[in-house]
């Protein structure tokens, strides 16, 4: 797993041969003009013409949402805006998001909000870089959440958006209040994240569903980024396999989370998170599901990280469960959490697995020291521990 891991750091896209300025195309860049024409039209002909695309530094550029196709580079130097506009924001043509609850048997669906910067599907080497901003104001859609029913808790529009992406690229770029997650990448494979600040908000109350680095796919690199957001920092849905994601700090948030959800049988494997710092976070290390959900999540390695302040346990499998006594239907098997410091307001740690074949197997925890009000609270988990503090003896059962 990790030799094709660090292949992938290895990976870089070719520069192009020239770049050229959205302001050539009659973009304005005031915070004022609709800009959304002249920036298609600018990334739709530079791609074609194999320049990048200039969004020159000291300018701010309005616009609906962008359609990028493959191997489009965007150099994005100053800031690109979203129109503050909510009623007049298109729906996609090919999204679609559940009015209904996580579990309902009889799900409805609906057209999404169309995300603010999409890339084609099916996409190949698109490169985002340049130490720009794209700003989502989120803060205009933020409150809307708060609104009956759940169209407004999953229909929102996503900042960046990827589907059945092959070869992408976000380097050098801040990426602000997004109004809802902030990259949204499905289906993607061979894929870089580095030096991304994601700036959304600061817990979920104020900014619900921000989830920073919503991923799905295999050979993916996340490192060297910050995420300030209201919801989970990196969560990795299934099928995902061959991720890395090292030197982040998570703030206000949730954790690293491989997430079981609206699935049947899905596959997470093969994960690494490194070197994470969490801060102020409602969680930390975790894995999430619902009992109905079916899937398997193994060979799962969290660690050297560093917790501060963190409002739940700092070790947390099973988020979602609201009843003890509902055994789950995912499987868990070989995860490792290992070199963890830090403080955390509730618990030290809780592991809640399903019966039978759906237990944790596998579970090692070594060298931990976690200051927290309460112990460990488990269900179901076998595997070993090493140095942990204060002890998993009555968290752990024996394989």
């Amino acid at each position: 797993m990790l030799f094709t891991l660090y292949l992938l750091l290895a990976l870089g896209v070719e520069s192009s041969e020239s770049v050229c300025s959205v302001m050539q195309y009659g973009a304005k860049g005031d915070n004022n003009t609709d800009d959304t024409d002249a920036i298609q039209y600018a990334v739709s002909n530079c791609t074609r013409l194999k320049q990048a695309v200039l969004f020159p530094a000291g300018f701010s550029f309005l616009s609906k949402p962008l359609m990028i196709p493959s191997y489009a580079t965007l150099e994005i130097q100053g800031t690109i805006v979203a129109s503050p506009n909510i009623p007049l924001w298109p729906n996609s043509s090919t999204l679609k998001c559940h009015t209904t609850p996580y579990e309902s048997k009889t799900p409805i669906y609906v057209p999404q909000k169309a995300d603010f910067i999409m890339l084609e599907q099916n996409s190949t080497n698109i490169t985002i870089t340049g130490g720009g901003v794209i700003d989502g104001q989120g803060w205009r859609w933020w409150p809307l959440r708060k609104l009956p029913g759940d169209y407004w808790h999953n229909c929102r529009p996503r900042l960046l958006g990827a589907s059945e992406s092959f070869f992408l690229t976000v380097h050098n770029i801040t990426l602000r209040n997004s109004p809802m997650f902030v990259i949204s990448a499905h289906g993607i494979h061979h894929a870089r994240f580095t030096n991304v600040n994601i700036d959304s908000g600061n817990g979920y109350d104020y900014s619900p569903n921000t989830d920073g680095f919503n991923i799905q796919g295999s050979d993916i690199y996340i490192g060297q980024s910050t995420v300030r957001n209201g919801d989970d920092c990196v969560p990795i849905g299934p099928p995902s396999s061959n991720i890395l994601v090292e030197d982040v700090h998570c703030m206000y948030g949730n954790g690293m989370v491989p997430i079981i959800f609206n699935t049947d049988n899905g596959t997470i494997r093969d994960v690494v998170f490194r070197r994470v710092q969490f801060t102020d976070t409602n969680l930390a290390i975790t894995v999430k599901s619902l009992p109905s959900f079916t899937g398997l999540i193994e060979n799962i390695l969290w660690e050297d990280m560093t917790l501060s302040g963190v409002a739940m346990g700092g070790i947390v499998f099973n988020e979602y469960d609201q009843n003890e006594e509902i055994p789950f239907l995912m499987r868990v098997r070989n995860l490792t959490v290992r070199n963890v410091t830090g403080t955390a307001k509730t618990e030290v740690g809780k592991i809640l697995c399903g019966t039978g074949p759906n237990r944790c197997d596998e579970i090692t925890l070594e060298d931990i020291d976690i200051s927290a009000p309460k112990g460990w609270s488990c269900q179901n988990a076998y595997g070993t521990f090493s140095n942990v503090t204060p002890s998993a003896a009555n968290c752990l059962q024996k394989l």
